[in-house]
């Protein structure tokens, strides 16, 4: 974990099933609470783990779902059960919540830029429509989401990975050419550490590793 006193990495569990939905059981979901702010759920299955966790460090005043995947807002009732925190949603992914809980909603949606406490929320469309990651560029932090995945991750799609990042599998994406293409809102951002949901947290060299990432993809930016 990064070395800050507020961000704490809560490892939580995946249901067993097949590999075509899932990734293996034994590799955990990674929510992150950074300090009233969490971000991620996790299954409802580890509802109770997480209710014990957030209640351990204090609360929990905002969740942030990244996108519509079940893994980032399966326990999202049980959460505002326990909390009652305000809900953010990015604005592509809306819809998932109505589907799934009826009667819960986002008490704000998100658009591309718009600011999340310290956080600037940056859109990359194609995991899912309104896949959206978190950048704090003064304390050089990237909440990745699903946007990018540990090179070694049971998520990560399949490739020859010069660094530690890899971008999803595509049985994982709405639309992987689409979802690889956008990688490039992520380049030139000033940031050390990269929390990720599936697969260890990066810290330190997160700016190297997401360029390391960019040229194996042969995608190609300038400032």
């Amino acid at each position: 974990m990064p070395a800050s006193d507020d961000v704490h990495r809560i490892d939580l569990p995946r249901p067993d099933l097949p590999a075509y939905l899932t990734a293996s059981p034994d590799e955990p979901i990674g929510c992150h609470l950074i300090g009233d702010t969490l971000f991620g759920t996790g299954y409802a299955l580890s509802a109770d783990r997480l209710l014990e966790r957030l209640g351990n460090l204090g609360g929990v005043a905002r969740v942030v779902v990244e996108h519509e995947d079940t893994d980032h807002y399966g326990a999202l009732p049980q959460v505002l059960e326990q909390f009652d925190p305000e809900v953010v949603v990015p604005d592509g992914d809306q819809a998932f919540l109505q589907r799934t809980y009826a009667d819960l909603a986002a008490d704000c949606l998100l658009a591309d830029g718009d600011q999340v406490g310290d956080f600037r929320a940056i859109r990359v469309r194609g995991h899912t429509y309104g896949n959206t990651s978190f950048v704090d560029e003064d304390r050089g932090l990237l909440v990745a989401g699903d946007t990018v995945v540990r090179a070694d991750s049971d998520i990560a799609g399949a490739g020859e990975w010069s660094g530690p990042l890899a971008p999803p599998a595509d049985r994982f994406n709405v639309d992987t050419e689409r979802a690889r293409a956008n990688l490039v809102a992520l380049a030139g951002l000033d940031v050390e550490d990269v929390l990720l949901t599936h697969g260890a947290d990066l810290e330190g060299g997160g700016a190297d590793a997401i360029d390391r990432l960019l040229g194996d993809l042969g995608l190609h930016w300038e400032l």
